[in-house]
């Protein structure tokens, strides 16, 4: 049994449970935020986050950490712009 992944119109894609069409659980997970959440494992939700290493030196000036919500509506030049603007 397989969950169901939707693109919410005022948000970002959720999954939802296909045994709940109504009620308290319904309206589904935001899939950015999923991180370490098992209940929807079995319907799909990979719970494991992607891991990437990188060597932090003198070089870099800052570290930007958001998940894919946060960069939905903040695009990295922007991101980048507001930091140099401080």
């Amino acid at each position: 049994m397989g969950g169901e992944i939707r693109k919410n119109p005022n948000g970002p894609y959720r999954l939802y449970n296909p045994a709940k069409r109504s009620g308290l659980g319904s309206g589904g997970l935001a899939v950015s935020r999923g991180f370490g959440d098992t209940a929807l494992n079995k319907w799909g939700l990979i719970y494991e986050p992607e891991i990437t290493k990188f060597r932090i030196d003198n070089q870099c000036d800052y570290l930007v950490l958001g998940s894919d919500g946060f960069f939905e509506f903040f695009p990295v030049d922007e991101v980048v712009k507001c930091i140099y603007d401080l």
